[in-house]
């Protein structure tokens, strides 16, 4: 499925689409004097998608999401609500498009355009400018980039750094740090993982970017990853909080793709496949018991 939106996003650039798309915007009538050709792959188009999008009812418990807002920069700190995306643009060109319960504050000057990310989870889209390098600082760490595309994720735990493409490098502020302060490249589909005061080396491995970044379409991925980690994972994206009431749970391994924010559906696929009872204790608060 993931391959089959992966084409069908790619068809959109395709002229004949454009071509139609920019017609439907202008409210003139789309067939008048449309070549042949484009009839053809425009129809296809529709075809692919409406059997795509039947396959996905049948493998996705669908409701009433939260959309990717997107918003113009209006202030020097910019935050994001538990649950919720936004993508902001800066005056640069660069565009952030920040996570759930996100914090970060603008410094820009003449010289660095700097942002401090205090927690959640960001992808920059970073236009290039050699006089005046984007700098992300996360804990102990500082992020350099130039017309790059990457994700700085900072919530206590440790810092990690994902590139999507381009080149950053990253290195921890002080003395008393891994390399004596000095930067780490990192190559497109690297992520690096620290620790926020940035004492002992830092982990890098190459992963998967296209589930690295499902949470830009409100999906969040599991691979054999243990309950305990995944209902942590689920717990960011809600308030409705699922707590495990016995420990012997918090060992099963979850797979599969799940809607983020959709607790209830995550606790009811969890009774489904695993001997796991979730019982509703309040308004906010799910407790997951062995069944």
């Amino acid at each position: 499925m993931q391959s089959a939106l992966s084409e069908l996003r790619e068809l959109r650039h395709a002229p004949e689409i454009r071509s139609l798309r920019e017609r439907a915007t202008d409210f003139r009538p789309v067939w008048t004097g449309f070549p042949l050709r484009g009839r053809r792959i425009a129809l296809a188009a529709a075809a692919v998608l409406i059997s795509f999008l039947g396959v996905i009812s049948w493998f996705v418990i669908s409701g009433p999401g939260d959309p990717l807002e997107s918003r113009d920069l209006g202030a020097d700190t910019l935050r994001t609500a538990i649950g919720e995306r936004a993508t902001f643009s800066l005056e640069d060109g660069t565009t952030i498009v920040m996570n759930t319960n996100t914090q970060l504050m603008l410094e820009f000057s003449t010289s660095e355009r700097r942002i401090a990310l205090r927690q959640g989870q960001a992808m920059f889209n970073v236009t290039e400018d050699s006089e005046s390098p984007f700098v992300v600082i996360a804990g102990n760490h500082r992020v350099v980039a130039v017309g790059t595309v990457f994700e700085v994720r900072f919530e206590g735990a440790d810092v990690r750094v994902t590139l999507v493409e381009g080149t950053v490098d990253v290195a921890p502020i002080g003395k008393d740090v891994w390399n004596g302060g000095d930067p780490m490249r990192l190559l497109a589909g690297q992520r690096l993982t620290a620790d926020p005061e940035g004492k002992a080396l830092p982990n890098i491995q190459f992963v998967d970017l296209e589930q690295a970044t499902l949470w830009q379409a409100g999906r969040v991925y599991f691979k054999d990853t243990p309950l305990s980690e995944a209902v942590a994972e689920m717990n960011r994206y809600s308030t409705l909080e699922i707590a495990l009431d016995d420990n012997s749970l918090k060992h099963i391994r979850v797979n599969g793709m799940f809607e983020s924010g959709r607790q209830l559906n995550f606790a009811n696929a969890l009774e489904v496949y695993f001997p796991v009872r979730a019982v509703r204790k309040s308004s906010d608060l799910i407790v997951l018991q062995s069944n």
